[in-house]
């Protein structure tokens, strides 16, 4: 796991990329991110199978200004973005994680998919889509460029053989973006 001072080392040398990026984001273990301006609310009595295409259209974009809040009601999900553009060098992890702050509040920003994969905005840094979920029992505000997370860095013991964009399905998503069908064996 990166230190503060290893995650300084890494942007430095383009291993990893944050635009933009503020020292202040440091913590000693971590880098904090923010929430972005753009989001996806699912509209709720549709059926949806993972093994085919996902339509646009069950989801309402929403567009936040600078100013602008969005209020997240218990128990309601949205997907939303990072504020930041990231890139990750294929001999890097990232693991990405909410802040105690909103845990307590009971907002969570990912679900399960906590790994952003190695090689992600390697070649171009792109946006980080985000699994927002209020599991309290109060409504809570949502504004552009808040804390909403961090992100813990790790270097790997071998360089991975290609990068996520390389090959994976979600490579040309550049912020919020609807899921994409799932795999089958």
């Amino acid at each position: 796991m990166l230190s503060d001072n290893d995650i300084k080392e890494a942007i430095k040398n383009n291993n990893i990329i944050v635009e933009p990026f503020s020292e202040n984001q440091l913590n000693p273990a971590a880098l904090s991110i923010h929430l972005g301006f753009e989001f996806l609310k699912p509209k709720s009595g549709n059926i949806i199978d993972p093994l085919n295409d996902i339509k646009e259209d069950i989801y309402q974009k929403i567009s936040l200004s600078e100013n602008d809040t969005y209020v997240l009601k218990p128990d309601e999900f949205i997907l939303g973005e990072t504020f930041e553009k990231i890139g990750i060098s294929k001999n890097m992890g990232f693991l990405l994680d909410g802040t105690s702050t909103m845990a307590r509040l009971g907002v969570s920003i990912v679900q399960t998919a906590m790994v952003v994969d190695t090689g992600v905005g390697a070649t171009r840094a792109k946006k980080i889509t985000l699994e927002i979920k209020n599991n309290g029992n109060n409504s809570v505000v949502l504004r552009p460029r808040m804390k909403i997370g961090r992100a813990v860095i790790f270097k790997l013991n071998t360089t991975s053989s290609y990068g996520y964009d390389e090959r994976r399905k979600y490579k040309d998503q550049t912020g919020v973006g609807v899921p994409i069908k799932t795999e089958r064996v």
